[in-house]
């Protein structure tokens, strides 16, 4: 993440803020700025005097607080979604693990079904018709439900782009908690003036 680094318009101390901010907040003044980027060119307009309005460090670390509990959120969330993309990754050969161990089930029924009666009255034959059914019908359908290797690629590349967004979201969040740090020691400077 790109961080631009300026001095406040209005107070001259410094800002630090993403590339990708709409808007920032001096946590010395509490000046709010729009921000507008042009090629390389950062512009700092201040914003509208009706809505923006000196802050004091109880206001600024609302926002702040507001802005972490967004983030941890939406770090739960990307969490939560890797975890999912893993497991869909990871669960091609549990899942044909599991279509095999069900079509030797069947054909064990098969085989407990026939024991007792049909060989008697429909002779091997039927038998071993029956067995060579359940184990075609049986692979078809492992083959059908079977994961190919372009959906687990798929998987793979989604499950990346979230763990990029993931890191993301991580370093703005440590960057605003170093913005909330910077403002709780601002304000305990301020307090011991």
């Amino acid at each position: 993440m790109d961080i631009i680094k300026t001095n406040c318009p209005k107070c001259a101390s410094p800002l630090e803020f993403p590339k990708d901010f709409d808007s920032v907040i001096c946590a010395k003044c509490g000046a709010a700025f729009q921000v507008r980027a042009y090629k390389d060119a950062i512009n700092l307009s201040l914003k509208d005097q009706t809505t923006s309005h000196e802050m004091n460090e109880a206001e600024a670390l609302a926002v702040v607080d507001a802005r972490l509990a967004e983030l941890d959120e939406l770090i739960s969330e990307a969490g939560a979604e890797v975890e999912a993309l893993k497991s869909r990754e990871l669960s091609a050969p549990l899942q044909t693990g599991c279509s095999f161990f069900g079509l030797f089930m069947l054909v064990i029924i098969v085989i407990a079904a026939f024991m007792p009666f049909g060989r008697k009255y429909f002779g091997n034959w039927l038998f071993y018709l029956a067995i060579a059914l359940v184990i075609l019908l049986g692979l078809q359908r492992i083959r059908r439900k079977q994961i190919n290797p372009a959906q687990i690629e798929q998987f793979r590349a989604e499950r990346l782009n979230v763990e990029a967004d993931l890191a993301q979201l991580e370093t703005e969040r440590e960057y605003v908690r170093s913005l909330k740090a910077k403002i709780t020691s601002f304000d305990l400077e301020e307090s011991d003036h």
